[in-house]
């Protein structure tokens, strides 16, 4: 098993501790389900890191009005204000479409009704997906996603410098 892999299983059993051990809220994490045409994938984005590099540090902004409630700030300045500690994300490539699950830890609250059309318009502004499903807190839906971290032909990868810097044992 690869190091990026051990990390994100130590990430894991860490979080199973913490919350065996305090009472925490249920929304504590986000995430995100992509499916994307390999097509307009690859039109838009040279590589996995191309995508989540635009995502998650671009300096895609909208113009702030009050009617849409949208803030100023781009893309890096959003999720570095969103995003605890880190996250990780894993993608599978085939002959028709590119699959992310996205995960991360929120450090704020996060208003479902204003910050997941935030999301959807951010990845919207760069690529059109097939289908976009943004999950709040759903334990059972993490559990199942990472259960198997060792299929062969899924790429994984953490971001986030706390996640990033976790021992590996």
């Amino acid at each position: 098993m690869n190091l990026v892999r051990k990390r994100i299983k130590n990430i894991i059993k860490n979080m199973k501790e913490e919350r065996n051990n305090n009472v925490t809220s249920d929304k504590e994490y986000v995430f995100l389900e992509l499916t994307i045409s390999y097509k307009e994938f690859f039109s838009k984005c040279s590589s996995i890191g191309d995508f989540m590099k635009k995502l998650k540090n671009g300096k895609i902004s909208f113009p702030h009005t009050e009617d849409f409630g949208r803030p100023k700030q781009n893309n890096r300045e959003y999720f570095n204000d969103l995003i605890g500690e880190g996250g990780f994300y894993r993608y599978e490539i085939s002959d028709k479409v590119v699959n992310f699950d996205i995960f991360f830890q929120i450090k704020r609250d996060f208003d479902e009704r204003i910050d997941k059309d935030i999301i959807v318009s951010r990845i919207n502004k760069i690529i059109s997906p097939l289908n976009i499903s943004i999950e709040v807190g759903d334990k059972t839906k993490l559990r199942n996603k990472l259960e198997n971290l060792s299929q062969l032909n899924i790429g994984w990868n953490v971001f986030g410098s706390e996640f990033r810097n976790w021992s590996v044992k």
